[in-house]
């Protein structure tokens, strides 16, 4: 995997995924930070070398653009001395200035190119250098996400197990309702205790004086209405 991928990984969406294909999560984003950091020293490297060409491209333009005047001048110089039997040299000198201004042509054209691979190498390392630092601020917060994550799991794990019912979950609940019939019937039974308790004392009941009155007098109502036999009454009642 290239260094940009790697850190576009690093900032992707999946980042857990690829922390969690780690052995060591807090390695792994070390790695990827150093990885960047060598990638950085490189591009710095690979600018250096491209601004030294650059100035090379643009003293061989300055020096083969300077030759070019110099030939002109020189001609110049012949021409202006009236001497025809000299103006094949001036002649030359003006072959030689446009020689060198083609040459001259060439280089301007090599470090214009050269200039622009140097501006973008330049907004690259910049970029480069944010994303590291970048990087850097969110390894810490990259790895308490995936320890939140790996929590809010294992919470999920539990309360889902507790909702189906197992483990210390479902014994306690099994607890609960056994404790809830012993209760059921410990109460059932106190009610049966009191009804049996009012029979029994129903039971012990003996009737006394007041009962054995009564019932004298209902059998002599019941004789003068002819319904039954006449008790003879005891003198003087």
């Amino acid at each position: 995997m290239g260094i940009w991928q790697r850190i576009k990984a690093l900032f992707s969406s999946n980042v857990n995924a690829i922390l969690d294909a780690a052995e060591d999560p807090k390695a792994a984003l070390d790695q990827l930070t150093r990885d960047m950091e060598v990638e950085l020293r490189n591009t710095k490297q690979y600018l250096a070398e491209a601004i030294v060409n650059l100035k090379k491209l643009e003293r061989d333009y300055e020096k083969h653009s300077q030759l070019a005047k110099d030939y002109e001048e020189k001609a110049r110089i012949i021409l202006s001395d009236d001497d025809e039997s000299n103006d094949y040299l001036a002649k030359e000198a003006l072959l030689r200035k446009k020689e060198n201004e083609n040459v001259a042509a060439q280089f301007k054209a090599a470090a214009d190119k050269q200039r622009e691979s140097v501006e973008t190498l330049k907004r690259n390392l910049q970029k480069m250098e944010r994303k590291i630092e970048d990087a850097k601020r969110k390894k810490g917060i990259l790895l308490t996400q995936k320890q939140i994550a790996e929590t809010q799991a294992k919470i999920v794990s539990a309360t889902s197990g507790a909702s189906v019912g197992s483990g210390a979950f479902e014994e306690y609940k099994r607890l609960e309702e056994k404790i809830d019939d012993q209760t059921q019937r410990a109460m059932v039974d106190v009610e049966l205790n009191k009804v049996a308790s009012v029979d029994d004392q129903l039971e012990d009941v003996t009737f006394g004086s007041e009962v054995d009155k009564e019932m004298e007098s209902l059998k002599q109502q019941l004789a003068l209405e002819g319904k039954g036999p006449a008790k003879q009454l005891p003198p003087g009642k």
